[in-house]
């Protein structure tokens, strides 16, 4: 999986305080972004940042409906896990403590199975859950560990199994195949209420722009639908001036 590189997500890039990092960073793992000193990438690490991108999505663009009380809890423990960083004695950038918290045995309630059910269908709810306990193991300490009898004890075979993609393919493939996906769920965000902004805002503003460029295009024809799409027809943009 190749993710965006750090553009403008509020990480001072400059000089070597993030030179090591090659990803967007509410999506790199937390091992890598717990070590600012570590040039450890494996493949591993792109699998953990592929739940990470699959949670971000599924959060942001599913929570909208929920009360506010409930949605401002929701929206602190969203800002915890992408955003969380601290600056290290050497004066470099860490973070990742959100996603650490996030795949101990018993993450944070927000993010549970049975959280993410209370606005997320069955099956993604469960694909979530399923593809976290992969990782599990390699956060925590085996006392913790044994608090869930159910879940991987070893460090070592989590590590076996994470060598390849093969299973994480093959859980995402079993889920695709359960009942209960909820079809012509629109999300409220792609008609401007999102209550999850976080520092990644330009890939969204990015998404917004390409598919309002697009229609604009498909309802005139030629140079007509390419005059239409303009920054002027985008008012959202505006929002992202110098942020994105």
């Amino acid at each position: 999986m190749i993710l965006p590189d750090v553009d403008d997500q509020g990480v001072d890039t400059q000089g070597s305080t993030t030179k090591w990092q090659t990803g967007t960073w509410q999506f790199i793992s937390a091992a890598r972004l717990m070590d600012p000193n570590s040039t450890r990438h494996e493949l591993r690490d792109e699998l953990e940042s592929g739940l990470h991108v699959l949670l971000y999505t599924s959060v942001r663009y599913r929570a909208s409906h929920l009360p506010v009380a409930q949605c401002k809890l929701l929206k602190k423990a969203f800002i915890e896990h992408f955003d969380s960083r601290s600056d290290t004695v050497q004066g470099r950038t860490s973070g990742g403590h959100g996603k650490y918290e996030f795949f101990q045995p018993i993450g944070p309630s927000a993010f549970s199975q049975p959280g993410l059910k209370i606005f997320l269908n069955t099956p993604l709810a469960s694909l979530i859950e399923t593809l976290r306990r992969l990782f599990v193991p390699l956060y925590s300490l085996p006392d913790m560990l044994q608090l869930v009898p159910t879940m991987e004890q070893s460090r070592d075979a989590a590590l076996e199994v994470l060598k390849t993609s093969d299973r994480f393919i093959e859980i995402i493939e079993e889920h695709l195949e359960m009942d209960g996906w909820t079809e012509n769920d629109v999300s409220d965000e792609l008609r401007g209420c999102d209550q999850f902004f976080t520092e990644a805002r330009g890939l969204i503003f990015a998404a917004r722009r390409s598919s309002l460029l697009r229609a604009n295009i498909k309802r005139g024809s030629g140079s007509a639908g390419m005059a239409n799409a303009t920054s002027a027809s985008l008012p959202f943009m505006a929002e992202s001036n110098g942020e994105d």
